[in-house]
């Protein structure tokens, strides 16, 4: 099976090599509605699905001799299904309580003050439901060797 041609009749190939383009404008128009409609399943189930919590962490050398964790430096890949979320919930709680954790250790916040606090403050079920998936259900995976490693859970601290 193939041909021996050298050109393949309606194939462009410089196309082929360069793939598909699309102008921005387009693609924010064709995936606008999938993004919106899986962002208000998030907040209106207050669950989200694993793969978008899901966090890649790749060690970067800081400098040309890696003998040391220390020559490392972690930067953390997220989904954008998750950065919008986590988006949408940080100017959500600006507006409302704008000082709350600036006044704490993050790492050291457990979830369940925070959801003590976020029900005595009233706010509603499903909203702190969203907020406790986004920072209890968050995994990582290192990468090594541009591969992924088995996904390890977080106990606590915010992501």
């Amino acid at each position: 099976m193939g041909t021996t041609k050298s050109i393949l009749p309606g194939v462009n190939i410089h196309a082929m090599h360069k793939g598909p383009t699309i102008s921005h404008a387009q693609g924010v128009e064709t995936i606008k509605e999938d993004i919106c409609d899986a962002i208000m399943d998030i907040f209106q189930l207050g669950k989200i699905y694993r793969p978008i919590n899901r966090t890649m962490i790749r060690l970067i050398p800081k400098n040309a001799a890696q003998n040391n964790i220390k020559d490392y430096r972690p930067v953390a890949c997220c989904s954008i299904l998750y950065k919008i979320i986590t988006k949408i919930i940080a100017t959500m709680f600006e507006k409302v309580m704008p000082t709350i954790f600036v006044k704490h250790n993050l790492d050291l916040i457990l979830w369940s003050y925070v959801k003590q606090l976020l029900e005595g403050l009233c706010f509603p079920t499903r909203f702190i439901q969203c907020i406790l998936e986004c920072v209890q259900t968050v995994h990582y995976s290192f990468i090594v060797n541009g591969e992924p490693m088995e996904p390890f859970d977080v106990v606590k601290g915010v992501t």
